[in-house]
């Protein structure tokens, strides 16, 4: 008797993730290197599903699964000027909100939209996981330009 190999996709795996880890790994063209880009609403479906996929990777990375973090997506003006995203959380609660900017406030092709938007998770993830420790004005640059750094460093290895 023999038998045939019948891959199957994971349960936990959405379709949309799909989509995303696609869009992200070349497979398919990014939508502004294709043509007419998709619909709004589909685009923040999407991201929505992929933010929140990435969300519970790099939470058990970074030892966070203790805490209930949601991703909600902001619009250019829930943001402070000159940002993509931010975290509000509560320690004692550990809880935490993580806003991402808004696909439709985005200007970038899809695939680079989609790893933007995980870099702002992965950045706001860091912020919570130094939240112990003090913190004043004058510590808020470095503290910005060594999360970046860390970021950027952590994705770069999961990219390779």
């Amino acid at each position: 008797m023999s038998r045939r190999f019948s891959p199957q996709v994971p349960r936990f795996i959405s379709p949309f993730f799909i989509v995303a880890l696609l869009a992200l790994s070349g497979f398919a063209q990014p939508a502004a290197d294709r043509g007419p880009a998709p619909g709004s609403r589909e685009r923040t479906v999407t991201a929505e599903s992929f933010t929140t996929e990435r969300l519970w990777v790099w939470q058990k990375r970074l030892n966070l699964q203790d805490w209930n973090i949601d991703i909600v997506m902001s619009r250019t003006g829930e943001l402070k000027p000159k940002t993509l995203g931010n975290i509000h959380w509560d320690a004692d609660k550990k809880t935490a909100v993580i806003r991402v900017l808004d696909p439709a406030d985005y200007k970038l092709p899809f695939k680079d939209m989609l790893a933007d938007m995980e870099f702002t998770v992965v950045h706001e993830l860091i912020h919570l996981e130094l939240s112990s420790l003090p913190r004043s004005e004058a510590s808020r640059r470095d503290e910005e330009h060594a999360v970046n750094q860390i970021a950027d460093a952590l994705l770069k290895l999961d990219r390779k």
